[in-house]
């Protein structure tokens, strides 16, 4: 019986370790493959990095790519965004972000008849909200006195 539970407890660590190191392909794949049927546009991710015990993000090489009817390539591209964070401060009431850096950020605003580049992709995440909401999720309430918001840090 303890072999067993020997077993099962090696197996649970080494598929949390496997899942830890392939953290970075999986968010990179899970952006490509989620983020277009909201945006309705290509999405292209370069590299993600991430360190959940330093508290760091990076991502390198997105382009958003524009909706159709649409001429230039991209509504967007990012050479690269890098946050790091204090991990223990998610557990405290004001969230500690030590750095952000922004690298070769790239906007293209395209004008046609139908309106802009950047409302088109607003509206089709507006869209995809409106459609995807859940009819059981309870409507946010004002009553301050329940909700205990964070304070973020820069």
């Amino acid at each position: 019986m303890k072999k067993l539970l020997l077993i099962i407890v090696l197996i649970i660590v080494a598929l949390l370790v496997a899942v830890y190191f392939s953290m970075d392909i999986l968010i990179k794949e899970a952006v490509q493959k989620y983020v277009p049927p909201i945006t309705k546009t290509d999405i292209q991710v370069s590299s993600v990095h991430t360190s959940f015990f330093d508290g760091e993000f990076k991502v390198k090489g997105l382009a958003i790519g524009n909706p159709s009817g649409f001429s230039t390539p991209n509504a967007f591209t990012l050479g690269e965004i890098e946050v790091s964070m204090s991990m223990k401060s998610l557990f405290s009431d004001v969230i500690r972000i030590q750095k952000i850096k922004i690298d070769k950020a790239v906007a293209t605003v395209e004008i046609s008849k139908s309106g802009t580049n950047i409302g088109a992709i607003n509206k089709n995440i507006n869209d995809y909200l409106k459609n995807h909401q859940s009819a059981d999720q309870p409507k946010p309430t004002a009553d301050k006195e329940s909700k205990k918001t964070k304070k973020v840090v820069i």
